[in-house]
């Protein structure tokens, strides 16, 4: 698979820890979130985190949000783990903002790239 052209600049924060920018790598939809670490996050732990973003209209706006790990995948090209992690408590109107954001952003899970 080739890369997408982001719209946004993406940073995740593990643990307080500011890891690199994404890029083609960061998923992030109405299902969830899809990262690089070095941290390797136990499945089934609950996260909450705060997910901010910049919509195409220049609009901020900010989100927090409950998740569970559904996998961590250790990827020895790149020497960090591929993490999973499904919302399992979201605002509904969140989650729509995120839906549009998401899309056009090109930063959305296989899954939602069909629908």
């Amino acid at each position: 698979m080739g890369t997408r052209d982001m719209v946004f600049p993406i940073t995740v924060c593990v643990n307080g820890h500011e890891h690199a920018h994404e890029e083609s790598t960061f998923r992030c939809c109405p299902l969830g979130l899809q990262f690089y670490s070095k941290t390797d996050l136990e499945p089934f732990k609950i996260l909450m985190f705060q997910l901010s973003m910049t919509e195409p209209t220049g609009q901020e706006w900010s989100e927090r949000c409950e998740g569970i790990v559904v996998q961590s995948v250790f990827d020895p090209r790149r020497g960090e783990y591929r993490i999973w992690v499904l919302f399992s408590s979201v605002d509904p109107e969140f989650r729509e903002r995120l839906k549009c954001t998401s899309k056009q952003a090109r930063m959305q899970c296989p899954y939602c790239e069909n629908f």
